[in-house]
């Protein structure tokens, strides 16, 4: 009967540490989805509006692909100023992330 107990506890205690790390890691996901969004020029909607300005931050300081990113000169980096990397690649452009694999997620 005890051990059964310490089973229970033991088998809660690794849930709980596995949905911690769950939710950590899903919001380090969104939260890197938008600084490439941001850096792409993509349209798709911002998951993490509440942080847009360490969004921009990130964005400016880090380019894709561990490359430094391109003088933007005082302009800054906003949405929709970026390569439209899907025109680059004949899909057309963005219009809702479809052609970049990023889903169009919204708060």
């Amino acid at each position: 009967m005890v051990k059964e107990l310490e089973d229970n506890q033991k088998r809660r205690r690794t849930r709980t540490q596995r949905d911690s790390l769950d939710l950590a890691l899903g919001d380090l996901t969104s939260f890197y989805r938008d600084v490439l969004a941001l850096q792409l020029g993509s349209r798709v909607a911002i998951a993490n509006a509440d942080a847009e300005d360490t969004l921009e931050r990130v964005a400016r300081a880090e380019h894709p692909g561990g490359h430094a990113p391109p003088h933007r000169g005082d302009r800054g980096l906003r949405r929709g100023t970026g390569p439209q990397c899907a025109a680059a690649a004949g899909g057309g452009g963005h219009d809702d992330g479809a052609a970049s694999g990023l889903s169009p997620l919204t708060t």
